[in-house]
């Protein structure tokens, strides 16, 4: 029996259309590390009845030991690395493929079709008959030429070099041969021997029929509502590849829909499943997002034709028969990863990531002309509009106090004003770039006249109507304008957000010199919104899309963050509409989690002790949830004190406190704070008080680091029940 590995949509379906080629049906085995898809989709591929057996293998952050050993070897000596030898791919990896691959027949053929995974090493290891298959249509080539792991899996090398690790690029001893869909003509004879050429198009129409069925069984995507003059745009991860930034990525699909739209187009952009920045940032009244949990392949089957395909360089072009006519950009077949990179920054050259603050301004005051002007992004990428929100008919007067020509008197003004406070080190830089601003930056400035100085009022006589601007911040004149520009434009450069909330607390800090620090929590709603749009950067058509709900209250924030949920740190996504749905019926928090608490209490037997402290833990959790939901900042709310808020008994407030503790132990390795490793580790001294209270699976719940750094406020709690016990 055959088997076949996959991990992406198009190899699905050439493995499907394989499949149906086979005298038996085979295993598939299909890698979550990359989609990370649920089990309906494997349910779903089971169902078509072209496999004998489907199984998900290599779910994403399967192996954290492993890349913790992994870390442990940069830039080890050669010693070391023999010293190691295979050791450690034996020990972590062998185990859980032994497990996964248990049904496989080790002596058939098996078609892979991804070597950078760590199931090759399995493989290799265990199987005598490796069948690669080129990751791509036609694409072998550009591979060998661009191939380079990336991240932590870039401490294979040296064990490569080695021979403790299976070489990438199907050069290893047990690939017998090398299916791709096209010929070469320049490759090296290792290639050239293994190498054989059957089209997926050949594949696919020798069971047409049954291959079509198998697909819309799987991928649902019959009612997309596509209409007439329209275009199919595919996107690609080409920031996730590091062929650019998240930015770069950004003007270059936002300059793409304008093209199309300009041309008389709708646009249909489909985003590619490994899309790092949100895709519904690029919807628009004439550009609608579709899923991106489908093959884009799946139209060939439909009836329905676009007008063009158009995509930036997507190897799924090359077999797309769903349009009339292509338009791609990027066309050389045999090039390179900086060719790629140039290319992007060509056609993004002209781009520019449009900003606009608008800027409540009700005092003519030195510090109010500094704030509103230490606004100005000092980013190639960024340009940004500041437009002034002023008191209606008092135009003239705040025209000619924040002219361009006071700067240099004004700044002059504030030092003064500063001088020997606080604040002097505040704005000790800044007021000296400030001061030259002049020579470097021509800021677009717009004085807007507003009946009043409610956000929504604001959005809908200023903001709604202009189109000119990517991104709006709707600020007050008191804010720190440098910190927060900087934080805005550090994080759209990491990855593009709908909407960036910001933690409005202000800590001092002596760090190059700055004592202001916004704390950011970038990227999606999140665990708490009052429905105010100020000091919050919104994509326009993610505000647009708010806006037709009306002013939001938290009943509709469910749904709105179904829709807008964006970068979540953890390996789970969170979506806040689960939590809100739950919480939004409990109007009496206190009561309802004590009646809990008292509940969970009396059900307690010997036997279940441990079960009963994980209970209570988790009613702790709920509780905490629910006042966060009902407007609590995280910042100002430890869980020790909602722990002795809903829990009296000494006893068991300890109990819970050392299943926090333990939580908070296994958090260590995802966390990137200096700061919280070190309280971490303050814990990690009193591990043997820790016992393994989720030993039964009662506490399974991932903390993501800002509910951490909460939870460093049981730490003199604990510290001083810990003097006790040893008392």
């Amino acid at each position: 029996m055959k088997s076949l590995v996959a991990m992406t949509y198009y190899q699905l379906m050439h493995s499907i259309a394989l499949a149906l080629t086979f005298d038996e049906k085979p295993n598939l085995y299909f890698s979550m590390d990359f989609l990370n898809p649920d089990e309906v989709l494997l349910e779903r591929i089971a169902g078509t009845g072209v496999f004998n057996e489907v199984r998900g293998i290599t779910w994403r952050g399967e192996f954290p030991e492993l890349v913790k050993e992994l870390r442990k070897t940069y830039e080890a000596p050669e010693e070391v690395i023999d010293e190691l030898g295979s050791s450690l791919f034996d020990k972590y990896l062998e185990p859980q493929y032994e497990e996964d691959f248990a049904n496989a027949d080790k002596d058939d053929e098996i078609f892979v079709y991804n070597d950078f995974q760590y199931h090759y090493y399995y493989i290799c290891n265990h199987f005598e008959n490796i069948v690669g298959v080129e990751d791509g249509y036609g694409s072998l080539q550009q591979q060998i030429g661009i191939h380079r792991f990336k991240g932590d899996k870039e401490r294979l090398e040296p064990f490569i070099e080695k021979g403790y690790y299976p070489e990438p690029l199907y050069r290893h001893e047990k690939v017998k041969k090398i299916i791709s869909s096209t010929d070469f003509e320049d490759l090296d004879e290792y290639y050239r021997s293994k190498l054989v050429v059957w089209d997926y198009k050949d594949i696919v129409a020798q069971n047409e029929e049954e291959f079509k069925k198998a697909l819309l069984y799987i991928f649902d995507v019959e009612n997309m509502g596509i209409t007439g003059n329209s275009s199919l745009y595919l996107g690609q991860p080409l920031d996730r590849s590091r062929y650019c930034n998240a930015v770069e990525n950004y003007l270059l699909c936002r300059k793409i829909i304008r093209n199309e739209n300009n041309d008389g187009l709708n646009v249909y952009y489909k985003p590619h499943p490994a899309e790092r920045n949100d895709s519904r940032v690029y919807g628009s009244e004439n550009a609608k997002v579709l899923p991106k949990d489908f093959p884009v392949e799946v139209f060939n089957y439909q009836d329905q034709k676009f007008d063009r395909l158009v995509t930036f360089g997507s190897t799924g072009a090359s077999i797309a028969t769903c349009a009339k006519d292509s338009r791609v950009y990027f066309t050389k077949t045999d090039f390179t990863r900086k060719d790629v990179t140039n290319a992007i920054k060509e056609e993004v050259a002209d781009e520019k990531l449009a900003i606009s603050l608008f800027i409540k301004v009700k005092e003519l005051t030195p510090e109010t002309y500094v704030n509103v002007y230490s606004c100005i992004f000092r980013k190639a990428y960024v340009k940004t509009s500041l437009y002034l929100l002023i008191p209606q008919g008092c135009s003239e007067e705040y025209k000619e106090y924040f002219d361009r020509k006071h700067l240099r008197d004004r700044v002059s003004e504030y030092k003064e004003l500063i001088s020997g406070t606080k604040e002097e080190k505040l704005w000790h830089k800044e007021l000296g770039w400030i001061k030259t601003w002049l020579d470097r930056y021509d800021p677009y400035i717009e004085f807007c006249e507003v009946s009043s100085y409610d956000d929504w009022s604001i959005y809908r006589e200023v903001i709604c109507n202009r189109k000119d601007y990517d991104y709006l911040m709707l600020l007050d004149e008191g804010n720190p304008g440098f910190a927060l520009t900087n934080e805005i434009s550090g994080s759209l450069r990491a990855r593009i957000h709908p909407v960036i909330f910001f933690r409005l607390q202000t800590t001092i800090t002596n760090e190059k010199n700055r004592p202001v620090k916004i704390a950011l929590n970038p990227g999606y709603l999140g665990d708490y919104y009052n429905g105010e749009i100020i000091n919050k950067v919104w994509h326009r058509e993610v505000l647009r899309r708010f806006d037709e709900e009306g002013e939001i209250t938290r009943e509709k924030l469910g749904l709105l963050t179904a829709d807008y949920i964006g970068y979540i740190r953890k390996r789970e996504d969170f979506t806040l509409n689960v939590s809100a749905d739950r919480f939004f019926e409990i109007e009496d928090g206190k009561s309802y989690y004590s009646e809990q608490v008292k509940q969970i209490i009396s059900e307690k037997t010997e036997d279940t002790e441990d079960v009963t402290n994980g209970r209570l833990a988790n009613a702790v959790y709920d509780y905490y949830d629910w006042i966060i939901v009902n407007g609590a900042s995280p910042f100002t709310l430890f869980t020790s004190a909602v722990v002795e808020d809903l829990i009296e008994d000494k006893e068991y407030q300890f109990e819970v406190f050392r299943i926090f503790a333990d939580a908070m132990l296994k958090d260590r390795a995802v966390s990137n704070s200096r700061g919280l490793i070190q309280e971490i580790n303050f814990y990690q001294g009193m591990k043997p008080l820790i016992d393994k209270a989720a030993e039964k699976g009662i506490l399974t719940r991932m903390e993501n680091v800002q509910r951490v750094k909460n939870k460093i406020g049981i730490k003199r709690r604990i510290k001083g029940m810990y003097r006790r016990i040893i008392k």
